[in-house]
């Protein structure tokens, strides 16, 4: 077959084929439209583990949309991203054909926050938030830029007057982190694509010692998501093969914001707190 010229080419080939698909082809094909930035760095072995299906479904599949093998149709993944990359498309009839890379970046941040919102499962976000405001201590984790985002969430749960810190990432083993926590606190776990094994160690130690555990991941399957006893979920789409990060800023937001709104006594002393110390403090300009 002709090489596919673009992703909207190749999403068309997976959908003519996938209803005469048998369910396990189906549900691998429908991991590879959801992740068409990851799978071109994926192995075979590493595919069928994230999909959840057989080594031989994933071969299968590529003969089904009539490529020799997997290689062949991973070489066509790598050449839709390299040209998304060098010549992006536009996202809207409208646009100029030499759009602007910020323009461009912006639309997929929108975007993400845009599918985040409609997969949105509120009662998760109310059942987090009353585990988070009822918690004694709170304990974000994560490595790589989800050090920054669980920095992000303490920095939030600690201007609504929670009591909230990052754990580091220097331990030996993650039961170092774990010798002080009691069950009565909440781990909050940052893990998003590639998944370090870490987090998600660290989150079965803790479940271990019941202690409440949170995973901020990009869909409740992930590794996380599925270890955790609540996960929340943000788009992270990027056209970089790096994770986007503002649909998982707002969802941060949205937890802080919630807390604050309905146990407002206990943010309203920390905020008239941080009102005063902002006024005393010399070294603040205002």
């Amino acid at each position: 077959m002709g090489r596919i010229q673009n992703e909207t080419e190749f999403k068309r080939l997976v959908l003519e084929h996938f209803n005469h698909c048998p369910p396990q082809q189906q549900q691998i094909a429908e991991y590879v439209l959801e992740h068409l930035q990851e799978v071109p760095f994926l192995s075979i072995p590493d595919l069928a583990k994230r999909s959840g299906v057989s080594e031989a479904t994933i071969v299968r599949f590529a003969k089904t949309l009539n490529y020799p093998g997997f290689t062949s149709l991973k070489q066509d993944l790598v050449q839709i991203l390299k040209d998304r990359i060098e010549k992006p498309e536009s996202t809207q009839a409208n646009t100029a054909e030499h759009e602007t890379l910020f323009g461009n970046i912006a639309r997929q941040e929108i975007r993400n926050i845009e599918n985040s919102l409609e997969k949105t499962d509120w009662k998760r976000i109310l059942a987090a938030c009353e585990r988070l405001a009822a918690a004694d201590s709170i304990y974000s984790f994560g490595l790589g830029i989800s050090f920054t985002l669980a920095e992000l969430m303490t920095y939030h749960l600690v201007q609504i007057g929670l009591r909230a810190s990052t754990l580091p990432s220097n331990f030996t083993s993650p039961l170092e982190i774990l010798v002080t926590m009691r069950p009565q606190d909440c781990l909050v776990v940052f893990s998003l694509p590639p998944y370090s094994k870490a987090p998600i160690e660290l989150l079965r130690y803790a479940k271990e010692r019941n202690i409440h555990t949170l995973a901020v991941t990009d869909k409740h399957t992930s590794p996380a998501g599925q270890i955790a006893d609540n996960s929340l979920v943000a788009q992270t789409q990027n056209m970089l093969f790096t994770n986007a990060l503002a649909a998982t800023t707002v969802l941060i937001n949205t937890v802080s914001t919630e807390i604050a709104m309905h146990h407002g006594a206990r943010s309203i002393q920390a905020i008239n707190w941080l009102n005063r110390i902002f006024q005393e403090d010399n070294n603040l300009v205002t």
